[in-house]
C-alpha cells in the first residue's frame, strides 16, 4: 500500500480571485474547514503516513494545518514534487484544488505507477506516481498520463474541483451531505 502523498498547493487560484486575494485556494473554507483538510483527513484514515504539501503562495495559511510537512512550491510543477524531502518510490499524487470522490481502498489497493482515474475525459485530480517517472511526465497536468478504465469503477460520485466560484460552492453543498454520511 501507498504509505506517502504528495498534494500540490502552490498556485495563485487566478479564476477563484477575489477570494484568493487573501486565502490559497486550497485552504478555501468549505462547510468549516479548508477544502484540503478533507483530503488529508481521508488519506490518513486509509494509513497514509507521510502527507506532503508543496506551497508557494500565501504558504503561511497553510500552517494551521496539521500532521502534514511542507516544501517549497517551485516555478515548474515536476521541480516542486522532486524537492519534497524523502520522497518514495511510489507516492500518490494529487491536487490541492481537488476532492475525488471513490472507492479509495480498492483504487489504492491496485493502482501502479503512472495511472490516473478520469472521469469523462475529465481530470480527477489524483495519481499513482512513481520517483523515477518524473522526469518523463508533466506532474502539473494529471490528465496528461495514462488512463487506465478499470479504474473508472472506483469513481463513486466523481471530482469535486473549488477552481471556480460554481465549483466552490457546488463542493459546499456536496460536502455538507456527504461528509455528515460518513
Amino acid at each position: 500500500m501507498v504509505k506517502q502523498a504528495v498534494i500540490l498547493c502552490g498556485g495563485s487560484g487566478e479564476r477563484l480571485k477575489p477570494l484568493t486575494d487573501t486565502v490559497p485556494k486550497p485552504m478555501a473554507e468549505v462547510c468549516g474547514r479548508p477544502f484540503v483538510s478533507y483530503l488529508i483527513t481521508i488519506l490518513r484514515n486509509l494509513g497514509v503516513i507521510d502527507i506532503a504539501l508543496p506551497v508557494g503562495y500565501l504558504k503561511e495559511a497553510f500552517h494551521s494545518l496539521k500532521g502534514v510537512r511542507f516544501s517549497e512550491a517551485q516555478a515548474v510543477v515536476n521541480d516542486s514534487v522532486l524537492a519534497v524531502d524523502n520522497l518514495a518510490d511510489l507516492f500518490i499524487l494529487a491536487n490541492g484544488d481537488c476532492l475525488p470522490i471513490l472507492k479509495w481502498k480498492d483504487f489504492l489497493d491496485i493502482a501502479g505507477p503512472r495511472v490516473a482515474i478520469k472521469s469523462e475525459n475529465r481530470d480527477v485530480g489524483i495519481c499513482i506516481m512513481g520517483r523515477s517517472l518524473i522526469p518523463s511526465v508533466d506532474c502539473g497536468n494529471i490528465r496528461g498520463l495514462i488512463r487506465d478504465k478499470r479504474f473508472d469503477k472506483f469513481l463513486a460520485y466523481g471530482n469535486l474541483s473549488i477552481d471556480t466560484p460554481e465549483k466552490l460552492e457546488r463542493a459546499r453543498n456536496f460536502i455538507s451531505w456527504w461528509w455528515r454520511e460518513k
